[in-house]
């Protein structure tokens, strides 16, 4: 079972099927009958480098959104837009979602001019403090605050 976290989505919890079972890949196409021939196509997938070094890379892109949220509230004392964070789409909505889950922020209403924002929980600030404290950010071009909107971006 896999619990969908608490949002502004309705709580949905799947469950799935006898002989079935989630993977990288299966996640991404979709949930499918796990055959010993897909066990094997999964398994060479998987352990690619490429495949290695996209996990990797999320797993960055959401140091990077948890920092720039709990960095921004900390100065601010105030629930951070969404609009603010420098990953979006679909990738940083489900990276949005991971730091929900597992409580390290929280979303919060604020007013009609912004769709989301966020806070840290207090495990939240606890743990940002302690990755500051041990310079165990992800160091990356795109580390200072994003200032918010592509008109404040400068032209590559």
């Amino acid at each position: 079972m896999i619990p969908w976290g608490k949002s502004h989505l309705p709580t949905r919890e799947v469950t799935y099927p006898e002989g079935w079972e989630p993977s990288y890949i299966s996640l991404i196409w979709g949930t499918q009958r796990m055959t010993s021939g897909y066990k094997e196509f999964a398994s060479l997938i998987n352990n690619t480098e490429i495949i290695k070094q996209v996990l990797k890379n999320i797993e960055e892109e959401a140091a990077q959104a948890f920092r720039q949220i709990a960095r921004e509230y900390e100065r601010t004392k105030q629930p951070v837009p969404d609009h603010y964070l420098s990953t979006g789409g679909y990738l940083g909505e489900m990276i949005v979602r991971a730091l929900i889950i597992v409580g390290l922020i929280a979303e919060r209403s604020v007013d009609r001019y912004v769709v989301k924002a966020y806070v840290p929980t207090e495990q939240g600030v606890a743990l940002y403090k302690k990755l500051v404290e041990e310079g165990a950010f992800p160091q990356r071009a795109s580390a200072a605050p994003a200032t918010g909107g592509p008109s404040s971006q400068k032209a590559g």
